[in-house]
């Protein structure tokens, strides 16, 4: 789903939410991942890129969510 830069969801700042950014997401849970996770993609307001965002981006790509993609 391509979306504006900068937005919840989009962890690795690629501009789409897709499973990428789920697993980009996990990764930052358990430890694993060197990338630099913007802030922006903060889903619930904690600060930390975690479950909830890893949740907000499948089901971005499930189609469960109303997110607005863009023309590029």
């Amino acid at each position: 789903i391509p979306l504006l830069p900068d937005t919840a969801g989009d962890v690795n700042n690629d501009g789409v939410v897709d499973l990428e950014d789920v697993i980009t997401a996990l990764q930052a849970i358990t430890g694993q991942s060197p990338v630099t996770i913007i802030k922006e993609a903060d889903v619930d307001g904690d600060g930390k890129v975690g479950l909830s965002e890893a949740i907000y981006a499948l089901q971005a790509v499930a189609g469960q969510l109303s997110v607005e993609p863009i023309d590029r």
